[in-house]
């Protein structure tokens, strides 16, 4: 199973948290205005995309920190990888005191079946490059080991914007 923007489904039941996606997806978080893109992803990403994905993944029971690490297959990759990492997790502390101030939701059921299928502890996060390709996937992780982020490949992923409306 490999965990993508595409494999994540809208659960077929109502979450316990109070988090209604359609009226607070695009909602600005407080104290992330200074946050910039790295300068290699601007054209492509934005803060108000991390925000909407960091949002979901918190509220489908993930921890940017403690789940995720940064990983890429060259040290430019690498580089790139933990700027976005550390900006993903500042969000992730901004939200946890503005939105999910009762703590974390209960992981989904997808969220849980990912973390048995991984060969780590960790989820790695692949980055996609400007060239449009991917770095290449360690076996350390093993197939569900990873997280990508990058352009919407309409044959195996949704736009954030689909997924959580």
């Amino acid at each position: 199973m490999n965990f993508s923007l595409g494999q994540i489904q809208k659960p077929e039941y109502k979450p316990s948290y109070k988090l209604d996606f359609k009226t607070y997806k695009n909602k600005k978080v407080p104290g992330v205005v200074h946050l910039a893109v790295p300068r290699e992803l601007e054209h492509r990403h934005s803060i108000l995309f991390y925000t909407k994905l960091v949002r979901y993944l918190v509220a489908a029971g993930f921890s940017i920190e403690n789940d995720f690490i940064a990983y890429g297959e060259t040290s430019d990759d690498l580089k790139l990888c933990r700027k976005v990492h550390k900006i993903l997790i500042k969000i992730e502390r901004s939200l946890l005191m503005t939105e999910f101030i009762s703590g974390r939701p209960d992981p989904l059921p997808e969220t849980t079946e990912h973390r048995k299928l991984r060969n780590s502890d960790k989820t790695a996060i692949l980055i996609q490059r400007n060239d449009g390709t991917w770095p290449a996937k360690s076996k350390k992780y093993g197939e569900s080991g990873y997280f990508r982020i990058g352009e919407v490949d309409t044959k195996n992923a949704v736009a954030i914007d689909e997924l959580i409306s």
